[in-house]
């Protein structure tokens, strides 16, 4: 009997994973293309590094993303320090991935510097970048710049800040889906025997009410995510709240802030009818699956602002987000068990009780994780591959550096789960077949008690991990990718030297275009 429910309950949960995350793996192949994450110059008019042999009329910066042109600035300035442009940045022929402004007619001979601070319309990062030409002389100096590995630092290449205010969004993402989804999932078949739903009435109520005060803390962690975020880019653009919300990015954070709210007045209201029901019953949960839908809606938003945005297709966003429901499901329900869920088992006075029921919870919970796992397996890298898919500019940068380290830690969970799979679910098996074969032995405390208990602390471990988890992630979504990191080589300058009078031809042809 038991054998028949596992198999069929792991032939659904591989359906499930076949439409949720697979297809969405293989209709994602065709969208490889490049993406920096952040507004990363890819070209300008004068080139880095370019002698003119006359002053040009524009200058013009093309970026990898669109920018917003009403919060981003640009900027000419001589070797003086004094600015030699119109003070009137736009779109170079609409195009909103692109600033320009008019520049003095006739520069003297001498070195000049493109200075540019722009703000990402996809994720909202406020990036600073510069490009240097000359009119009449080849630049000095070229041997003492730095070159393209160590162009950008590392406070640079990652933003601290933003990664910090977006953890507590991510954690409290995590556990509105997780924890929930996990408590529904192990509920019903401990609810199938009448010898545990009767002892089990108390832990359910108990566990529910928890899971309640969770979700209203996670909740909490994300409307204080946004808040964070949005003070963070106001200073950025040097704004206040209405400008950051006028602009696409901002927009999303409002939709995510709004669905948020709604989800805390909705949890307030079950807490409350929750917190007065004695008896527990297993068609009362309608209002966790609502609790799941909003956090679902809140996930999407995140995918809104995340590295798959940028590359301007609808599949990677999707990708994106059935990778972070995988992982919600993953971590969510580790926290879910090792904080709400067996703390509430051990206090069950009966050891042989106590058994029984985790090593009913352990497989059923491995039949919804191992599809998830999967899933990840094959969401993760296939979106890498979709942002970045050259694999030696990946583990060159500090980038794929971090990307290790997350993988490091996925690991250790992995064998973390694998051991409950494998050793404590099977000692606790052992334990049960012993009692029934010797209805005379009582089951010892000794020898029960220490395994649950360990069971209880692995599983806090493979949470805390879990959460760091998502601290990695998070300086992942904030930093500049592979292909960002690495700026245009000296050799290309060089190249560009070499080739003055059609690259000038170029620049002024774009210009004259305009």
């Amino acid at each position: 009997m038991v054998n028949r429910m596992i198999t069929r309950y792991f032939k659904l949960s591989s359906i499930v994973f076949v439409f949720l995350f697979c297809i969405p793996s293989l209709t994602s192949i065709d969208f490889f293309n490049d993406v920096y994450a952040h507004p990363v110059v890819i070209d300008s008019s004068p080139k880095q590094f370019q002698s003119l042999e006359e002053s040009p009329d524009k200058v013009i910066v093309f970026f990898s993303e669109a920018i917003v042109l009403q919060y981003s600035q640009i900027s000419v300035i001589d070797s003086q320090g004094t600015r030699v442009d119109d003070g009137k940045p736009e779109n170079y022929d609409d195009d909103l991935s692109t600033i320009a402004i008019n520049i003095n007619e006739d520069l003297p001979k001498g070195t000049y510097t493109i200075n540019t601070k722009v703000l990402s319309a996809v994720d909202g990062h406020v990036v600073d970048n510069s490009v240097v030409f000359s009119v009449g002389e080849t630049i000095s100096g070229l041997g003492e710049l730095p070159t393209t590995a160590t162009s950008k630092s590392i406070f640079e290449i990652i933003s601290f800040d933003n990664s910090l205010s977006r953890v507590p969004g991510y954690v409290g993402q995590i556990l509105i889906i997780g924890a929930p989804l996990i408590f529904l999932w192990i509920q019903k078949p401990l609810s199938q025997f009448d010898h545990i739903r009767i002892q089990m009435n108390n832990v359910f109520v108990g566990a529910r009410k928890n899971l309640v005060k969770l979700i209203i803390i996670a909740d909490s962690l994300v409307i204080f995510s946004v808040v964070i975020m949005v003070v963070l880019q106001a200073s950025s653009i040097g704004g206040n709240v209405i400008d950051v919300f006028s602009t696409e990015f901002g927009e999303i954070l409002i939709i995510r802030l709004i669905i948020s709210i709604i989800l805390l007045i909705v949890t307030l209201i079950f807490y409350n009818k929750f917190n007065k029901s004695q008896y527990y019953s297993v068609n009362n949960n309608k209002g966790l699956l609502l609790i799941i839908s909003l956090g679902l809606a809140i996930l999407f938003t995140n995918s809104l602002i995340s590295h798959a945005a940028a590359l301007k297709d609808t599949l990677p966003i999707f990708l994106d987000y059935f990778h972070g429901i995988a992982a919600s499901i993953w971590i969510g329900s580790l926290v879910f068990l090792a904080f709400i869920f067996i703390p509430r088992i051990l206090q069950i006075k009966e050891n042989e009780l106590k058994s029984r029921i985790i090593s009913i919870i352990i497989p059923r919970f491995s039949i919804l994780i191992l599809p998830i796992l999967g899933s990840i397996v094959l969401t993760g890298p296939t979106l890498l591959w979709s942002i970045e898919n050259n694999l030696f500019t990946t583990f060159s940068s500090l980038y794929g550096k971090i990307l290790i380290l997350k993988l490091i830690l996925a690991a250790i969970m992995i064998l973390l789960g694998g051991y409950h799979e494998f050793v404590t679910s099977n000692k606790l098996r052992n334990i049960l077949i012993k009692r029934i074969g010797d209805c005379t032995e009582l089951l010892s405390t000794a020898s029960l008690s220490p395994s649950l208990r360990k069971f209880q602390i692995l599983l806090r471990i493979e949470s805390v991990v879990g959460f760091a988890l998502l601290f990695v992630v998070s300086l992942m979504t904030n930093m500049v990718l592979p292909s960002g990191e690495f700026t245009p080589t000296l050799d290309n300058s060089n190249n560009n030297n070499n080739n003055n009078n059609n690259q000038f031809s170029n620049a002024t042809s774009q210009t004259d275009g305009i």
